[in-house]
């Protein structure tokens, strides 16, 4: 119960300065539809494959991959209100940043950017809202690609690219690299909106 209270404390202090609808996702009816669509659009837009390693593919395993201690935080688009994509009517994740526990200094996380807004400045102050709470929580940050061409944003972002994992994607035809993000590279990164502040890391949990 206090990790999400502190969760959601934050997000509501983000949201108070930055007006940005960022949101954290918990187990409800609704919370869980939207992450289905998520999966449906991820699947028609072949970004299902790009991002998810084919074990967190299935439906059921991508929709456990988000439950806690693991965090989720995205913004959807609305009926009704002026958002950078078509929504269709039916509210839409258009960016996602998640964050795997993977021990109490380290964990592993994930960012997704609908096609269309990623290169736009509300999704750079969103990777800022995310990043900076995902250093409350560790010192080290973890990525996992099969995308060689992402590398150079990764190090332009402040990543550190750790290596090559030969058939590391899926163990039988594809590599992947791990990127790593630590506190002090990330303070000095276009990633941190509170550049020259310190920060203060939770126990881990």
């Amino acid at each position: 119960m206090r990790e999400a209270e502190d969760v959601q404390h934050f997000i509501r202090i983000f949201n108070r300065a930055y007006k940005e609808g960022l949101r954290v996702y918990g187990p409800s009816v609704e919370n869980d539809l939207l992450l289905v669509r998520w999966y449906e659009d991820l699947r028609a837009s072949g970004d299902l494959e790009k991002t998810f390693t084919p074990a967190t593919q299935c439906l059921s395993v991508f929709l456990n991959l988000f439950s806690f201690p693991s965090h989720l935080l995205y913004q959807q688009t609305e009926s009704g209100v002026e958002s950078d994509v078509d929504t269709r009517n039916t509210p839409r994740v258009i960016r996602a940043f998640w964050l795997v526990p993977a021990s109490p200094g380290v964990a592993y996380c994930g960012v997704w950017l609908m096609e269309g807004v990623r290169f736009s400045p509300r999704s750079l102050s969103f990777l800022q809202a995310c990043y900076s709470f995902g250093f409350t929580k560790r010192n080290v940050l973890l990525g996992k690609t099969k995308q060689m061409d992402l590398l150079p944003i990764h190090e332009k972002l402040g990543y550190t690219v750790v290596g090559k994992l030969a058939l590391g994607w899926d163990g039988v035809k594809e590599d992947a690299w791990i990127v790593e993000l630590t506190r002090e590279s990330f303070e000095t990164s276009i990633l941190n909106p509170y550049r020259g502040a310190k920060m203060e890391v939770s126990d881990g949990r």
